[in-house]
Parts: structure tokens; C-alpha cells; sequence
């Protein structure tokens, strides 16, 4: 359906911009259309229409908003020029929160805004502080399915140098016409993809809650379809301390390596909490893995972190080797306890554990041979490029060293030629390289964090102005960590790792709760502890995914 824009054009209706006439008009909504036939998700939605008006329409950003009815939010999409902590801030707007595109899916008319000005007097609770350098027309425009429910809103911003007028009109509504069959069309996709999602959530999430070390993993499948295959980690913190960590490999992909994934990561972390022998863990492994269907020949490394006595056992069956990264960086592949994969007939007793030190700072990854095996290539090879990885990463925070080492591999989800997962555990304490801590979400806890990111800012040799802004800027986030992130909940954890790299040092703030930035409708000035820390630092990036979310601040000169 058609609606008339409350737009003043400047050039008048007969003086279109020699530019901008019905032929551009057709041109880029043909663009449009086009790359909208590939787009999947929300985000790929967000991206298409943004790349086609970036290219030819004086674009400043576009936001597709996505209605959820049973939260009463706008989950919003960027693809515009904004920072992280802008973003944050900007994804998720309740309905009842006045902003032009929660209007106009109330009201399912279109909402035009001339200029930055009037749109801070109009919206003055999100728009207030925003800083609008640059801005010039808004509009946003609802979004309906074929049935006449309203999805949603997209918002096109434009530039100030551009005059809006009828033939920027016309593109709104038409870029609006075909969103809405992208979004409906991905909305029917989402449901059908809810199963797996679930399912994949369940096999990926940690359980762990061990505060004696910092454990985090990531997992790259090769099905982009169904995003789960036959590789899994785990990681089980027992009553004594003790932290379990397991990662495995199945032979083949697809669902039927996804169900025999399934039920050895269950049998290993049950065993796990009945014994302190990884080797007892294995054997039993091995036994189980006889009446799995498909699980003959899978592969698995199982370690255990003993933080009483800073040390790590751990087995493997036909599995690539962990490598620890000593807290000098010193990296050392572990080649110990080395037998055959599962529910192989092998006249012979598995060895028992072996051992290694774990001092504070040290870090144990584990990993499947999706991660270092090329086709045609030696696995020495591959060894020895991850080799090189971890020694040229290894202070990164441990979610970032993760992503580092895939991306050093060039590793993306969907695309690579085997299913990959990694995980790594990282034992507290501080270091001269590194400082690791974990707490529990409680408000008074975070004093003594505090106090002690500043003890070791000093050990490092962070000025003393310097250490000042830096404390306050990751306090920040560790405050919205222990609010939102766990409801200041202590007995969930929240963990901290900062690192030098090189002259610079980054800080890293991870909770294990699903909490979603966003402007809360009754306190719109609330959610700013992310403009504060990205003044005072040089980078503020925010992950989010099915483990929890990750906040990482980074400054690059602040070392002598």
C-alpha cells in the first residue's frame, strides 16, 4: 500500500534533479530487488538495501527494523557508519519508545523528518546526544506482509547536502515495496530454522562456571545450512575445583554426525563429574562409543585443569595434539597420552594421563583437525602454521585469540571445507603480559575488580593519567556486565582479561548471559556506559552470541 510522504522539495515538482528522475528511480530499486534475492537473514536485508542507496542516492545510513510482537521491541539492523557503541545503544528500541520508525509501525504511515534538528525535537529521548554531524532527510516507512501484518520499518537516512524531493519519494516507497517481500520471505525461513538454531544453542553453549579460569570456544561449521555437524567442545567445572575441557570429532557430517556428536559430548561430561581421570573418562568414552551409531572412529582430547596444584592432565585418541602457550608465550604442542580414535579393536591398554604446568596466564587450546588439515597438505604443516598463530596472538584476551586464529586460518562459518571448533581455558591471575579475572555478578565485587585492573595497570607501566581513564572506561562495561548481562546474579560469572600488545593494551569484559543492548523506553538517558568508555578508549566493539557477550576496548599508544 501507498502512502503520501509529508515532504517539501526545495527544486519544486517540476524540477527534479537532472540526476534523480524516473529512470534512476526504476535503476536503483532494480538493484535492490536484485541483491534482495540473496539476502537470508535481517542483516543481509539491512546490507542490500543499504550497499544499492550508499552507491546512488546521497546515503548517510539505513536501519531496518524488525518488529517482535512477543517482546513489544524493534530489533534493528544497521548498515550505516556508526560505531559500536552507538549501535549497541541502538538495537533494541522498545515499541513504546517514540522514535520514527516505532512510529510508524504504530501508526503502519510513513514518518518523514526533514533535518537532524527536528528530528531532536520531535524524538527528543533517543536522539538527544546523538551525534548527528552529516545528517539531513529521515524517513521510515512500514514494513507489511502480503496478509497486512506489520513486520516492521526501514529507515532511509539521507545525507544534508541532498534536497528531498519527489524523485527520492519514489525510491523510498518502491525500496520499501520490495523489503517487505525480503523480510516476509526471511521471516518464513526464520521458522522453519528454529529447530536447528535450538539445537545447535544446546551442543555450543558452555556451562561451565569456574572461577579459577577464563574458558571460551568458537565453532565453524561447514553446512551454512545447518550450522551444527559432527564436531563439539565442552567444558565441565567439577565440585573440587577442577575444570574439564573436551573437544571430539565424529566421522562425517550432517545430521546423523550431529546426533552421534550429541550423545559423546553428553557421555563425556556426565563421566567427567564421576572421575578426575581424564584416562577414565576416555575408557568410558570408548565403551559408550560402541552402541553410538556412527561414532566408531571418532576422534577426542580431554584435559583437566587442577588449579590447586597449576597443572593440566589430559589424553588424546586420535586427535591433534593441545598446544599450551606458557605465560612467556612460549608455545609447546602437547604429545603426550596418545592413543587410537574410539570403539577401535586394538589389542593393547590407552596410556594413562599426561601432564604439563599451568601456571597463572598460561593457555590451553584445544582444537579438531578441521581447523590445521588441508587436502593435499602434511598435518605438520598445519601444526606448525597454528604454531605461528598462537605466537603471534597468544596475549590476545581469549575470545578475540579464538577469532584471531580463524581468521589467521581464514576459516568462515559455512564456507570452509570441514567443521572446525576450538576451545581454550586460560587459568586466573595476572602476569606481566597479561591480567585474568573472573567474579561473580555482584555489585560488591566490583570494587575489588577494580582496584585490582589499577594495581596491575601500574605493574605494566600505564601512566598514572592514563591508568585513571582506562579504569573508568572498563568499569563501564564491567557495570553493564553484572547489571544486564547478569542481573546481579553472583552466581553468574563475569570475567575480565586485559593484555599488552605491543605500545597498546586491550581489555576484554565477557558475561554468559543473553542480554541485548538497547534503550529502555521509561530511562532513555539509561545505556550510556558505552559512549563513556568509547571517549576515553580508542575501539569498543561488542560480539554477542549464543555464549554470552564479549565487550573489547582497545587503546594503541598508551605503553612507553
Amino acid at each position: 500500500m501507498r502512502h503520501a510522504l509529508p515532504v517539501q522539495d526545495d527544486r519544486g515538482e517540476g524540477d527534479p534533479s537532472p540526476a534523480h528522475d524516473e529512470e534512476w528511480v526504476r535503476a536503483a530499486t532494480g538493484e535492490v530487488t536484485a541483491r534482495l534475492v540473496e539476502a537470508r537473514t535481517a542483516q543481509e536485508i539491512a546490507d542490500a538495501v543499504g550497499e544499492v542507496v550508499r552507491a546512488t542516492a546521497g546515503w548517510f545510513g539505513v536501519v531496518l527494523g524488525v518488529a517482535d510482537p512477543v517482546e513489544s521491541v524493534l530489533q534493528q539492523y544497521w548498515c550505516a557508519p556508526l560505531r559500536d557503541s552507538i549501535s549497541a545503544r541502538y538495537t533494541r528500541i522498545p515499541l513504546v519508545l517514540d522514535t520514527p520508525q516505532t512510529r510508524a509501525v504504530r501508526t503502519t504511515t510513513p514518518v518523514f523528518v526533514p533535518d537532524a534538528a527536528t528530528l531532536k525535537v520531535q524524538f527528543p529521548g533517543p536522539f538527544r546526544e546523538m551525534h548527528t554531524d552529516g545528517l539531513g532527510p529521515v524517513i521510515a516507512l512500514p514494513l507489511t506482509s502480503p496478509d497486512g501484518q506489520v513486520l516492521g520499518a526501514l529507515a532511509l537516512m539521507w545525507t544534508d547536502d541532498v534536497a528531498f524531493g519527489p524523485p527520492e519519494r519514489e525510491l523510498a516507497e518502491r525500496v520499501a515495496e520490495v523489503t517487505s517481500a525480503a523480510v516476509s520471505r526471511v521471516h518464513a525461513g526464520a521458522r522453519e530454522r528454529l529447530v536447528a538454531v535450538a539445537l545447535q544453542n544446546a551442543f555450543l553453549t558452555l556451562g561451565v562456571h569456574s572461577r579459577e579460569a577464563v574458558v571460551g570456544a568458537q565453532y565453524r561449521s561447514s553446512d551454512r545450512a545447518l550450522q551444527i555437524g559432527g564436531d563439539w567442545y565442552d567444558a565441565i567445572e567439577r565440585p573440587d575445583g577442577r575444570v574439564f575441557v573436551t573437544v571430539g570429532d565424529t566421522v562425517g557430517s550432517g545430521l546423523d554426525a550431529a546426533a552421534a556428536m550429541g550423545r559423546l559430548r553428553s557421555s563425556s561430561a556426565i563421566t567427567a563429574l564421576q572421575t578426575v581421570d581424564p584416562a577414565r573418562v576416555l575408557q568410558y568414552l570408548d565403551e559408550y562409543a560402541a552402541h553410538v551409531p556412527g561414532a566408531t572412529m571418532a576422534t577426542v582430547a580431554i584435559a583437566v585443569y587442577e588449579p590447586a596444584r597449576r597443572r593440566v592432565k589430559y589424553v588424546c585418541a586420535g586427535h591433534p595434539p593441545p598446544m599450551l602457550v606458557k605465560p612467556s608465550g612460549a608455545v609447546e604442542p602437547l604429545w603426550g597420552a596418545r592413543s587410537w580414535p574410539l570403539d577401535v579393536d586394538v589389542d593393547s591398554r590407552r596410556p594413562p594421563p599426561a601432564a604439563a604446568a599451568f601456571p597463572a596466564g598460561s593457555t590451553l587450546l584445544l582444537y579438531t583437525d578441521g581447523l590445521i588439515e588441508r587436502r593435499g597438505e602434511n598435518l605438520d604443516h598445519g601444526l606448525d602454521l597454528l604454531t605461528a598463530s598462537l605466537r603471534r596472538q597468544w596475549t590476545l584476551p581469549v575470545p578475540l585469540l579464538l577469532q584471531a586464529i580463524l581468521d589467521d586460518f581464514g576459516i568462515e562459518e559455512g564456507r570452509g571445507r570441514d567443521d572446525t571448533a576450538l576451545i581454550a581455558l586460560r587459568s586466573v591471575g595476572a602476569t606481566d603480559l597479561h591480567l585474568v579475572d573472573v567474579f561473580g555478578a555482584d555489585r560488591d565485587d566490583v570494587p575489588v575488580v577494580r582496584h585490582r585492573i589499577r594495581d596491575w595497570l601500574t605493574r605494566v607501566g600505564v601512566p598514572t593519567r592514563v591508568a585513571s581513564e582506562l579504569v573508568v572506561a572498563v568499569n563501564e562495561v564491567i557495570a553493564n556486565a553484572v547489571e544486564h548481562g547478569s542481573h546481579f546474579d553472583p552466581t553468574k560469572l563475569v570475567s575480565v582479561e586485559g593484555a599488552v600488545r605491543e605500545r597498546g593494551l586491550v581489555f576484554t569484559v565477557s558475561d554468559q548471559g543473553q542480554w541485548r543492548p538497547g534503550v529502555e523506553h521509561d530511562m532513555p538517558e539509561r545505556g550510556r556506559g558505552f559512549l563513556v568508555a568509547e571517549q576515553l578508549s580508542d575501539e569498543v566493539r561488542i560480539d554477542s552470541g549464543s555464549l554470552g557477550t564479549t565487550v573489547t576496548l582497545a587503546w594503541h599508544d598508551v605503553l612507553g
